[in-house]
């Protein structure tokens, strides 16, 4: 369950009847200010609003055309590289560290500092429960995340609420599809990693059990081979995530504009 779904209501009623950048920034603010228990700094420095290393920029509703390349849009990140390497000064920081966020009411985009001294910046997203989400967890960590082992574990390892949650799907997917009628693919995969991985079956039952406590997801404790399913499920979810990774690393340094901030505009897209 998205941790800021009431928000996102509040802020899609809200959005209805917002017009002004003046309206746009106070229904943003009061929302992040309730939710998260944090005081922007409004107009400082002539940003729209301050937080540690986030800048927001508001424009009126609609503002961004629904577009990029729109002028009005490359005007607010114009502003927002200025206003990020200014307090980057002030604060005796690299640029890079401070992330900036364009909001036009209708659309969000996040923006940073590349290494050599642009902005860069991601797509307009709409105004979605993914995208508010992505604004309020981005606050409340208040500063760009750096890839590392640490912060990819505490972000999306078993014990958090993305890794163990895509865990938990994909071990319900494994018990139905093994135990539905019929040959399958997954059943196919699951036998060959059988015959790679099957001497788990030597662990001793304390072993077994010490690793399942640890998991953080549910098998069926009945299932046959249960410690070896549960050992397909996380090959599984890493196997996944490190092609999450080569896709928004590539898509980072490559020049092909339909695959850039490859996560970005994953999330921004509907489930379909």
């Amino acid at each position: 369950m998205n941790l800021y779904h009431d928000e996102f209501e509040i802020l899609k009623r809200e959005h209805k009847q917002w017009v002004t950048e003046e309206e746009v920034r106070l229904g943003w603010l009061q929302s992040l200010n309730g939710k998260l228990k944090i005081r922007f700094h409004a107009e400082r420095g002539r940003s729209d609003a301050e937080y540690n290393q986030f800048i927001i920029e508001f424009k009126k509703k609609g503002f961004f055309r629904n577009t990029t390349k729109s002028s009005e849009f490359l005007e607010a990140l114009e502003e927002l590289s200025r206003y990020i390497q200014e307090k980057a000064r002030a604060e005796d920081r690299a640029a890079q560290e401070y992330v900036g966020i364009a909001i036009d009411g209708d659309t969000v985009a996040f923006a940073h500092i590349a290494y050599g001294g642009e902005i860069a910046h991601g797509p307009l997203m709409p105004l979605s429960p993914e995208s508010v989400a992505m604004v309020f967890e981005a606050c409340r960590c208040s500063s760009r995340r750096s890839l590392t082992e640490e912060n990819l574990i505490e972000d999306f390892g078993h014990g958090s609420i993305s890794g163990n949650g895509l865990m938990q799907a994909l071990a319900d997917g494994l018990w139905q599809e093994l135990e539905s009628e019929g040959q399958n693919k997954t059943k196919m995969l699951f036998q060959e990693c059988k015959a790679i991985y099957g001497q788990v079956a030597d662990l001793s039952i304390t072993q077994v059990n010490f690793i399942i406590q640890k998991i953080g997801f549910y098998y069926p404790v009945d299932a046959q081979d249960r410690l070896l399913k549960i050992l397909f499920v996380i090959h599984t979810f890493y196997s996944i995530f490190i092609k999450l990774i080569t896709a928004e690393i590539v898509s980072q340094i490559c020049e092909i504009q339909t695959y850039s901030r490859f996560s970005q505009n994953a999330v921004s897209k509907n489930n379909d």
